[in-house]
């Protein structure tokens, strides 16, 4: 997997400059010259070429800058040509077969696809934010544009469960990086396809065994 947050920073498109001026610099007998910044949206389309799985830190959650930032990726005409899926943490993966329906262009009611996001593992309270239900219907009006075999697919990383009749405390002893990366090793890896992962960025810390990065490349996933 190939991850965006390799620097601190506010928000997604400063810490993917960031992220190529940490981690791209000239080695030689000559001092290291720290390269250039390269376009964001580029960046993250051309790191398709070498990886299946591009991890992209959301910053705090709702983070409005980095919405749009999403927006604008996935809008790019080069996105749908190098990726075939979006992995979201926010959305129960109960309700997978409704958001195919969403965004292959289906009517769904508003009040089914609210629980995507709200009858979730997660606080409804950071889940309440339209930036994670406006990505999905991003999504949807970019499908329309595009051929049937170049559709976007969002999957819902949350594990499935009837969790607005489970109690916050039970919720948060769920391991939902766990069920995320098999879910990942199962419908992107398993059928050959590619992913971008939109998660909060302390499930895509190398430093924790348990993240959905770390569990990924403990199965030899890069």
């Amino acid at each position: 997997s190939w991850m965006s947050n390799a620097c601190h920073s506010s928000s997604v498109v400063p810490r993917w400059r960031e992220s190529r001026r940490c981690s791209l610099v000239s080695v030689g007998m000559q001092s290291p010259t720290p390269a250039q910044p390269l376009e964001p949206v580029t960046a993250i389309v051309d790191a398709f070429a070498s990886h299946d799985i591009v991890a992209l830190g959301e910053g705090d959650h709702g983070n409005a800058e980095a919405y749009a930032f999403r927006l604008a990726l996935i809008g790019d005409p080069r996105f749908a040509d190098a990726v075939n899926d979006i992995v979201v943490e926010t959305g129960n993966a109960r309700y997978q077969a409704l958001v195919d329906a969403y965004v292959g262009g289906q009517p769904v009611p508003r009040a089914e696809l609210e629980s995507v996001r709200l009858a979730t593992t997660q606080d409804p309270a950071a889940t309440r934010s339209p930036v994670y239900e406006g990505l999905i219907s991003g999504v949807r009006a970019i499908n329309q544009m595009l051929p049937v075999s170049k559709r976007l697919r969002v999957l819902l990383a949350d594990p499935p469960g009837q969790w607005s009749k489970v109690s916050m405390a039970e919720r948060r002893r769920v391991d939902r990086d766990t069920f995320a990366a098999a879910m990942i090793r199962r419908e992107v890896v398993g059928r050959r396809r590619r992913a971008l992962l939109v998660y909060g960025d302390g499930h895509l810390a190398h430093r924790r065994r348990s993240s959905v990065v770390s569990q990924l490349e403990a199965t030899g996933i890069r």
